[in-house]
């Protein structure tokens, strides 16, 4: 085993579940190479997933978004949320859910700067992929549409 998995493995990174999601971005910082920051995200914003979506992949495009809508303070979240209520307007459960990403995607911005470059990146090239596997799929299903429907026509052509 190299020394830097010897490192990573002597410190305790794990997740209790009473952290404060600043909490968590702040374990980011407690590993050093780039390879085990990303890891231990990708371990915290699987963590927020299961707390708050139930699914894993729910924040994939929030998290490829965010480079080009940077994440909001929490303040500015709740402002926001704040003032739709004033306003009666509805809260839907989806906003509520992005509320934990953003929080966390804020505060590993501010606390390193690389670190949020990366992820984004790495989750960019994640939903490009997943966008050509439902252009594929999409296509697919055309295909076998036209293929049952000229089969059909073939079949009560010939009877």
């Amino acid at each position: 085993m190299e020394k830097f998995e010897k490192d990573l493995l002597s410190k305790n990174i794990g997740i209790t579940g009473d952290e404060t999601i600043e909490e968590l971005a702040m374990k980011v910082n407690e590993v050093d190479l780039m390879e085990h920051k990303l890891g231990v995200c990708t371990l915290i914003i699987t963590h927020l997933e299961l707390t708050y979506c139930y699914n894993i992949g729910a924040y994939t495009y929030i998290i490829a978004l965010s480079k080009e809508f940077p994440p909001r303070s929490p303040d500015h979240i709740a402002t926001s949320l704040n003032k739709q209520k004033e306003y009666n307007m509805e809260v839907s459960i989806r906003q509520i859910r992005e509320v934990h990403i953003e929080t966390f995607l804020f505060f590993l911005k501010k606390i390193d700067e690389n670190c949020y470059v990366e992820l984004v990146k790495r989750y960019e090239e994640i939903t490009k992929k997943l966008d050509r596997k439902e252009t594929l799929t999409q296509w697919r299903n055309v295909a076998i549409i036209i293929a049952v429907i000229i089969l059909l026509y073939n079949l009560v052509k010939v009877y």
